[in-house]
């Protein structure tokens, strides 16, 4: 390969047979770039000018020696770094393989470290490397602080002729009077910076500036270079051991059928091992599958093994071609135990739909016994609401009647008998009073111990609810008598009763509870406390309500907590 070395203005050129022949193209270019700066049309001798000085030749001859020696340099360097695959190989070879050729005093090369905030020395070329690969009292220098950490900012060079007159110069192992820093640039960012010094002021030109900044770039290519050779052993070495810790076999075949690749969960599910299989046609192992046509996709496969038992597989297919073919990966797994289980669960299946059918039925009469509790405890208008999901149910009623009943001296009468007996004779009189409510169309809403309240006019309302009540209150009367003579104890009933405004709604989230509050409630309370047994007790507006379809006698006036001094009437 040959690269034309060309010049501004002058007579060299690739057509004058000068040329250079690296082993690489890329480094061939840079290198013909550089000979094009460092060698200058102006130190070639022109015979057209006779009488030029032989001071005048020496100097320029010089100058060309100088130059000749930095194109040497840099071309040992450049071919030398191609043989490197270590970081610190590549800053050594930049020290020891081209600064040292270049007839410099001083190299430091620094590398930024992993938080990017300093510049750490990683190699040296002159006093800082007294021997080997020692850096002698290698110092950090944070980014932004000094002529490098500017440099390493900046992303700039920075030639100074003389630091004297630069505040930013750090000393390092000795003071020098000029320097040059150039960043080392991996995809316009900066990674480094390779930094000179020389106790001569105003020794490095822009022509150094131009070499070391070449310098750079080659040295940041190869870096480039290593760091992308490592990410992919990485990949590779990641991707290995993905494959080989995988669950599922991994099988991959070329373009013939034979097997290239056969991880360790593969080895467990055909129970032998990869060299048994590698390069062997994978029908060996799948003799329905053909590799030249297979589907992609998911299938199901039956697999042999070596010692000829059979067994089923599901495996994805994909296909990738490469340069030797179309290269086939199957990632497997044995489905024997799933499709056993399959077989189970199908039985089992069969088995739950006959249960279920069961189940249903006999969630069917619980659901009936379950809406029987809930209307024993709710209005059944109420326990419909409460299904559909109403969370607060609280309605007013501008005029029901309420009325309290409570067994007269059933207290003491209790204290003298057995339980059994007592809940026997408590159930026999609220399982009457229960039935002449319903009879009646009226709303029970508790017990609290002998005691029974009962509402009418809610929450369906009833014009005639005074009435209804007073006819459903003689006939609790006549009923106590009754339980009374059938178990031998005389039983009487004091009532209470009063009709107004009340609030009835549920309350509770576990055990629902349907009551009502207010004024008129506890006026009918306070009239069954201050009754006369067998008797119902009611104050004059009831009366009034009632007209003469009932005979009240007048009680005459009492006091009722809460209410005062009011006239009342006895049924």
């Amino acid at each position: 390969m040959t690269v034309p070395l060309t010049f501004v203005s002058g007579g060299v050129g690739g057509k004058d047979g000068f040329c250079v022949q690296p082993t690489r193209s890329t480094a061939a270019t840079t290198m013909a770039r550089v000979m094009a700066v460092t060698i200058p049309a102006a130190v070639v001798f022109d015979a057209s000018h006779p009488g030029e000085s032989n001071g005048a030749l020496m100097s320029s001859n010089e100058a060309l020696e100088r130059k000749s020696q930095m194109v040497d340099a840099l071309h040992r360097f450049i071919a030398s770094l191609t043989h490197f695959d270590d970081l610190d190989d590549i800053l050594w070879d930049v020290a020891n393989g081209a600064v040292a050729h270049l007839g410099l005093e001083d190299c430091v090369i620094y590398l930024l470290d992993e938080a990017r905030t300093h510049l750490v020395q990683r190699a040296a070329y002159g006093p800082k490397n007294p021997r080997g690969r020692e850096i002698l009292a290698p110092i950090r220098i944070a980014v932004g602080q000094g002529i490098v950490g500017t440099v390493a900012s900046s992303g700039k060079a920075e030639l100074l002729p003389d630091v004297r007159h630069d505040p930013r110069y750090i000393t390092d192992d000795q003071a020098r009077l000029s320097e040059l820093a150039v960043p080392i640039l991996l995809r316009d960012e900066v990674i480094g910076v390779i930094d000179s010094e020389h106790s001569k002021v105003s020794f490095f030109t822009p022509e150094h500036e131009q070499l070391f900044n070449t310098i750079a770039s080659v040295t940041a290519g190869r870096i480039g270079r290593l760091l992308l050779d490592e990410q992919l052993q990485d990949v590779q070495r990641l991707t290995s051991a993905i494959i080989d810790g995988a669950m599922d076999g991994i099988v991959t075949v070329d373009a013939r059928g034979r097997v290239i690749a056969f991880n360790r969960a593969a080895e467990n599910i055909f129970r032998c091992r990869a060299d048994a299989v590698m390069l062997h046609t994978v029908r060996r192992l799948l003799p329905a599958f053909d590799a030249t046509v297979p589907p992609v996709g998911t299938l199901e496969l039956q697999a042999v093994r070596p010692d000829g038992s059979r067994f089923p597989i599901e495996a994805s297919v994909s296909r990738v071609a490469s340069k030797s073919g179309v290269l086939t990966t199957l990632i497997m797994r044995d489905i024997s135990e799933r499709l056993r289980a399959q077989r189970e669960i199908q039985q089992l299946n069969q088995n739950l739909e006959a249960r279920i059918v069961e189940r249903t039925r006999e969630l069917s009469e619980a659901n009936a016994t379950s809406e029987r509790l809930l209307l024993n405890v709710l209005p059944a208008p109420i326990a419909e609401r409460l299904k559909r999901g109403e969370v607060t149910i609280a309605d007013t009623y501008d005029d029901v009647t309420v009325l309290f009943a409570d067994l007269v001296g059933f207290t003491a009468w209790a204290s003298t008998r057995e339980p059994e007996q007592v809940v026997e004779v408590l159930g026999r009189v609220f399982t009457s009073f229960d039935a002449l409510t319903a009879k009646h169309g009226l709303e029970k809403i508790k017990t609290i111990g002998d005691a029974y309240m009962v509402v009418a006019g809610l929450p369906t309302p009833m014009p005639r609810h005074r009435e209804a009540m007073m006819a459903l209150a003689r006939e609790l009367i006549a009923a106590v008598r009754d339980v009374g003579r059938a178990v031998g104890s005389p039983l009487e009933v004091r009532l209470g009763l009063h009709a107004g405004p009340v609030v009835a709604g549920v309350i509770g989230t576990r055990k629902f509870a349907y009551d009502l509050w207010g004024d008129t409630v506890n006026t009918a309370s306070r009239l069954e406390s201050h009754g006369v047994p067998g008797r119902v007790h009611v104050l004059e507006s009831t009366v009034k309500a009632l007209g003469s379809e009932f005979e009240f006698e007048p009680r005459g006036e009492i006091e009722l907590r809460s209410v005062g001094r009011v006239s009342t009437w006895l049924l």
